[in-house]
């Protein structure tokens, strides 16, 4: 028989995707299972859409993900006990042996869906299930009719409550839907430089403006040495052992300027000055906060600047273009 567990994930907080307000649904193949994930709609009044945009903008406090294959046998049915009520003995040891696969599967389309939230659009309040959560043991089965079968397993499960945030965030639309369909059944590994990055936005979004700016600068670090010293040349790997043994240092500043000019003959701070200048305020920013304690740093004039969320959501925007420089 054709056997079917649905399993409705709350999510920590809403993620945000554009449509009809019709839900959303992807199918892809995991571990021998048919898989479809549908990304389910919050009412009318979670809907938002700027002039001059055709779709309106949904927020998402639910996944609903449904597990398919066929099984050789069918599901022992419910006995009567003793006092005439329902007894699952037979039919509980049944859907007990075919739960963890049928979960598992689950959560792999679930963490590959929020990763790509996550990093691809941005949305870094998304976050992955343990297979321990209590949803991904909640499973609604069914089979080919869509007739529904009581398994006689249940389990207490408890959501959290959404943000509405949207700094930064990216909405899922119609154009990311190869590529997330594809994300479902494979996973990609980020670049560290977008794990750094979507840590900082998540601190941004949860008010942590220090923590912000460390981790937002840690990002352009990892994001320029990879960049200048990942390749295997000769000259990489000596600058990168003198600097190791303290020989030498170069700052981030100086490898997408200088650096940039030399490798690309594109310097950075030619390419955008602005940018530029902007991530020379965020690492000033960054020193404060690591020998301080305090975000704050000063301008070219010598004037002290507090960093609030204006102004790192600038400097997100020129690191965004620093990531985006390096010409192919």
């Amino acid at each position: 028989m054709r056997l079917t567990a649905t399993f409705n994930i709350a999510l920590h907080t809403a993620i945000v995707f554009r449509g009809d307000g019709r839900p959303r649904t992807y199918s892809t193949t995991v571990d021998g299972f048919d898989v479809q994930l549908t990304i389910v709609p919050k009412d009318p009044g979670g809907r938002s859409k700027l002039k001059g945009e055709r779709l309106w903008t949904y927020m998402s406090e639910e996944l609903t993900i449904a597990v398919s294959r066929s099984e050789a046998d069918s599901p022992p049915d419910i006995g009567v006990s003793a006092r005439g009520g329902r007894d699952f003995t037979t039919r509980v040891p049944y859907f007990s042996a075919r739960l963890p696969s049928y979960a598992s599967a689950a959560s792999k389309v679930c963490r590959n869906a929020i990763a790509f939230l996550r990093f691809q659009l941005r949305q870094p309040l998304a976050r992955a299930l343990t297979d321990l959560n209590a949803a991904l043991l909640n499973a609604e089965w069914t089979d080919e009719l869509g007739g529904k079968i009581d398994s006689g397993i249940h389990f207490l499960a408890a959501g959290l409550g959404p943000r509405r945030d949207v700094f930064g965030i990216r909405a899922l639309t119609r154009k990311h839907d190869k590529l997330f369909g594809a994300s479902l059944a494979i996973g990609k590994s980020p670049s560290l430089h977008l794990e750094i990055l979507s840590d900082a936005q998540a601190a941004v979004l949860e008010g942590n403006v220090r923590r912000a700016v460390l981790e937002l600068a840690v990002a352009c670090e990892v994001f320029a040495k990879h960049t200048f010293y990942g390749a295997s040349s000769g000259a990489a790997l000596v600058f990168e052992a003198l600097e190791d043994r303290g020989k030498t240092h170069v700052r981030v500043l100086e490898l997408i300027d200088i650096g940039g000019d030399a490798l690309y003959g594109n310097s950075f701070r030619v390419f955008d000055r602005n940018a530029y200048t902007d991530i020379e305020h965020l690492f000033r920013a960054r020193n404060k906060v690591a020998h301080r304690g305090i975000a704050v740093f000063r301008d070219e004039k010598g004037q002290l600047q507090t960093v609030d969320a204006k102004r790192l959501k600038r400097w997100w925007q020129s690191v965004e273009k620093l990531f985006a420089w390096p010409p192919k």
